[in-house]
């Protein structure tokens, strides 16, 4: 799992892309889609994940829902700027762990 570090504790807006390197890959430039949900007070930000349907659950792991518009944008990003892979992460109303998942380019897509 990606440490994206305390600089995203401070996320405002509704959303964020950015390059970011990964020191366990070649030392070249990848996408970081970050986005902010609000959700009740009472859920959790798993809960809220598949609420809105950004997220499924697959054999018990929460992945980010390959039928969901962020899917396809992250999957656009990538192959507009020829990337690899983009890290999506979400961060939540309630200040709980961040939501990370790297997601590789499918040309299937």
């Amino acid at each position: 799992m990606l440490d994206v570090g305390s600089s995203l504790a401070k996320l405002t807006g509704t959303y964020e892309q950015v390059l970011v390197s990964d020191p366990s890959f070649v030392a070249t430039l990848r996408l970081l889609k970050v986005k902010y949900i609000q959700f009740h007070d009472e859920e959790t930000l798993d809960e809220a994940l598949l609420t809105k349907r950004i997220c499924v659950l697959d054999n018990k792991v929460l992945q980010i829902n390959k039928n969901h518009k962020y899917h396809f944008k992250v999957q656009y990003q990538t192959f507009v700027t020829n990337k690899t892979w983009a890290n999506f992460v979400v961060k939540s109303s309630s200040g709980s762990p961040l939501f990370t998942e790297r997601g590789f380019f499918d040309k299937e897509v």
